[in-house]
This record gives structure tokens, sequence and C-alpha cells, in this order.
């Protein structure tokens, strides 16, 4: 049985399909924007502090200490097989032509979460350097590894979402209880109304915060204005508790919240 909101037409199932496409499109856009850049910034500090280069990355050397042989060997061996099964040309021109493959291209080629993972097994001055970069930090000033590595789960989960094309405005994870999952109370969320951080879902709106940190302020602002934007053009569309689902479904409790994360 399919249930629609009172007064629902074709024309309006298809606005919010529309924005939708358009949703999935917009955030793909700033999410590959923000990979691409934490790579390469990834590839760059991992060399650094393995005397530049000198201990390669599938030595267990130039991983943290804190992590056992098992984890690191796991993270490695992901990175060859996805390195090997790579049709890119300088991939196949390094295997063919050098005796190894340096971090920038292992970084560059490797999954999303494998990447991932690479962060949370190096050394910790990887880490810590992102965490410095985007002012990702906790209650007492130090990195906040949790949200670096939330953050970057999230957006690799809405990003494959974009992806393949799926419905993105209602995407959701729930916080299980004792799993590292659900929605990460930082300092932004703590200055918005009490109602988010009681809700302990990620969707849509956790990824709009970490957007915050990972965007320089002028890009932020845009984004925030194109998004108004898409959604008034959908709340004049489609009937008000059609809108109020949507909006609910995103993660957002008022469209004013939009210009107060704006000006925090």
């Amino acid at each position: 049985k399919h249930s629609y909101i009172s007064g629902t037409s074709l024309d309006q199932l298809q606005a919010v399909k529309n924005f939708d496409d358009h949703l999935r499109s917009f955030l793909l856009r700033y999410i590959t924007q923000i990979e691409e850049e934490c790579r390469t910034l990834t590839g760059y500090k991992f060399d650094e502090i393995n005397n530049n280069g000198e201990i390669s990355w599938y030595s267990t050397d130039a991983y943290s200490s804190d992590r056992t042989l098992q984890e690191k060997m796991s993270v490695i061996s992901k990175a060859y097989s996805e390195l090997s099964k790579s049709q890119l040309d300088y991939v196949s021109f390094y295997m063919n032509n050098h005796k190894q493959i340096p971090t920038w291209i292992m970084i560059k080629v490797i999954n999303f979460s494998t990447f991932i993972n690479i962060i949370q097994y190096s050394k910790k001055e990887v880490s810590h350097s992102l965490c410095q970069l985007y002012n990702l930090e906790d209650e007492t000033g130090l990195p906040n590894v949790k949200l670096l590595i939330g953050s970057l789960h999230w957006m690799r989960r809405i990003r494959n979402s974009c992806a393949h094309n799926e419905r993105v405005y209602c995407i959701t994870r729930k916080s299980e209880k004792g799993a590292r999952t659900g929605r990460i109370i930082e300092k932004y969320f703590s200055l918005l109304s009490p109602g988010y951080r009681r809700n302990k879902e990620q969707k849509i709106f956790d990824l709009i915060v970490y957007f915050k940190y990972y965007l320089p302020i002028s890009e932020y602002k845009y984004f925030i204005q194109e998004l108004k934007i898409m959604l008034v053009d959908l709340q004049s569309k489609i009937h008000p508790h059609a809108f109020e689902y949507v909006r609910g479904q995103i993660g957002i409790r008022n469209l004013s919240d939009l210009d107060t994360l704006l000006i925090l």
C-alpha cells in the first residue's frame, strides 16, 4: 500500500524528484572537491613524516605503532589489491617501469574507504595535521580525530549514493547502541537548538555542518545560498505538509538554522 499526503499531484511528485536530482549533483560536486584535497594533503604529510618518503607506504614502519601488525598489513594489502586492479595509464606505467608506486599515486587511486583507513592507521601526525588545517578540534582544543574520520565516512556514504543515482534527500544513518555510528555532536551542533543534540541520526544536515569545516568561508556562503534557493523553490511547488516532511528528512529543523550555521 502506498500512502500519499492529501492533495498530492504528479506535478508535486515530479518537483520532489527534480529537487533530489539537483541536490545529488550539487552535493557530489563539493564532496569530490573535498575528497581530492584531503587525499593530496594526506599523501604529502604521509611522506613528510616518513623521512620524506624514505620509509615507503607499503612498509609497516610507515604506520602508527599503536596499530597491530595485522591492521597495518590489512590496509597495505587492500591498497595493493586496488592498485593492481586499476586500469589507469599512469598506474600501469609505474607498475611496468618502476620498482615501486609513489605514495601520491597510491593515495589517489585507492577507494575512499581504504583512504580513510590509511588516515586511521597512519602515524598521528597525519590525522592531527588534517584536524589542525580544518580546525577540527574538540572542546579542549585538541585534534578531533573522531570528527575527522566520522565526517569523511559520512561524505563517502553520501557520495556513493549520489554516484549510484539513489535518492539522497532522505538518507539516514541511525545511531545503534554500542556502535560508533550516528551523529557526532561537535561545536556547531552544540550552538544550534537542543533538538539537534537530542536527535542522534545522521542526515544530510550533518554533511552541511561538516562542509563548514572543509570549505573556505566564501565557498561555504555560496553553498548555503544555493541550497536555500533550491529549498525555497521546492517549497513553492509542493504542499506545505509535504515540504515539512522533506525538510525533516534532510534533517533541517528550521530553514533559518542555515543562516544561523553560516554566521556561527
